[in-house]
């Protein structure tokens, strides 16, 4: 699932994605370690940071290892290492080059954590943060229009409250009530739309004028734990899945102005595991996770004027608990992954240049 989603307007916009000739899909440098379930983010000077996860085949091994890869040298180098391992952190970019890192889980694979971390690129140290009030294994969050960060979900077997981390203040604050979070996602206007854990997904709106959570519609379909994205008009989208007969194909998009869900076209496969990113020209990938053959190594783009998929191409290494991002030329840079059973970890990395 997708960890960080933001809200809003960005500060810094990436171009528009360069079209490529032949196979939109490129190698780009493997990591120095295989991993999965790891942290992914882009930061302020368009290098992007790769934390923690796990790796190994047969006896996993949970890492602490962070490195970097330069899209202008297609070469990663290693960074400081996390003070302990964890997988499934949350890792959002700051200002001037700095990343943070929020909750996960420990060595273990286990025990949730409400630590945090912060990376300082001019002395490549981590530093403890303020933790948070709950421990998430499998936090989401949403980066704010003024650089706040909400955060929900996290535990699978019972709801938390969302809370708030203020970079002035470098402290946490409570905003709701608990509530199941699945899916954290940016709207226009600076608010969220939260997606529950539930066959449909129940979902509320988090307002961020009035620091108030709101019922909204359900999914407009029966499922649970497709992908989500925030859409470029700021309305946003959830796809895929599994349901009770088996993995679905369905797509709904929510716009927070309405309030209510669009059943949008359908995948031409369904997909489970699989992740969305939101290009800069609104175009949306979907890539990763397994169809009813198995790992789906096709890229499917959905054209948001046309309300359509088509497949632009096929990843190298088919693979699910993948990390995406966007670099500042517009593509796509594919992190790492799994098979089905965690039986292979990948260092494998592909850029999508173009759809």
């Amino acid at each position: 699932m997708n960890k960080k989603a933001e809200s809003g307007t960005k500060t810094k916009r990436a171009a528009a994605p360069r079209k490529a000739r032949g196979n939109p899909v490129k190698k780009a440098k493997p990591m120095g370690k295989a991993r999965t379930r790891h942290g992914l983010c882009t930061l302020s000077d368009g290098r992007v940071l790769a934390i923690g996860g796990e790796s190994g085949r047969g006896d996993v091994v949970r890492l602490k290892d962070c490195e970097i890869y330069d899209p202008s040298t297609d070469t990663w180098q290693a960074c400081a290492s996390l003070p302990e391992p964890r997988i499934w952190p949350a890792l959002v970019a700051l200002d001037e080059g700095r990343a943070m890192v929020i909750g996960g889980r420990a060595k273990d694979g286990f025990h949730h954590l409400a630590d945090c971390l912060i990376w300082d690129p001019t002395t490549d140290v981590w530093q403890p943060s303020m933790a948070m009030a709950e421990k998430r294994g499998e936090p989401q969050v949403v980066q704010l229009r003024d650089g706040r960060l909400l955060v929900g979900g996290g535990d699978a077997n019972r709801p938390l409250p969302l809370e708030i981390w203020s970079p002035k203040s470098a402290e946490w604050s409570t905003e709701s009530d608990p509530v199941d979070c699945f899916l954290l996602l940016g709207m226009g206007g600076g608010d969220a739309l939260v997606v529950g854990d539930t066959d449909p997904g129940k979902c509320w709106t988090w307002c961020a004028e009035v620091k108030a959570l709101e019922a909204a519609s359900d999914v407009p379909f029966a499922g649970r734990r497709g992908a989500g994205t925030a859409l470029s008009d700021g309305r946003v989208m959830v796809a895929g899945g599994k349901g009770g007969s088996g993995l679905i194909c369905e797509v709904g998009i929510f716009d927070p102005v309405s309030g209510s869900w669009q059943s949008a076209s359908p995948l031409p496969q369904p997909r489970f595991g699989h992740r969305l990113q939101t290009l800069p020209d609104g175009v949306v990938l979907l890539l990763g996770g397994v169809d009813g053959d198995g790992v789906a190594p096709g890229v499917l783009c959905w054209d948001p004027a046309q309300d359509s998929w088509r497949e632009v191409g096929k990843l190298k290494k088919g693979r699910r608990f993948t990390e995406t991002v966007v670099l500042d030329d517009g593509s796509c840079l594919v992190v790492g992954g799994a098979v089905p059973g965690g039986a292979l970890h990948s260092a494998h990395c592909e850029r999508i240049v173009c759809v």
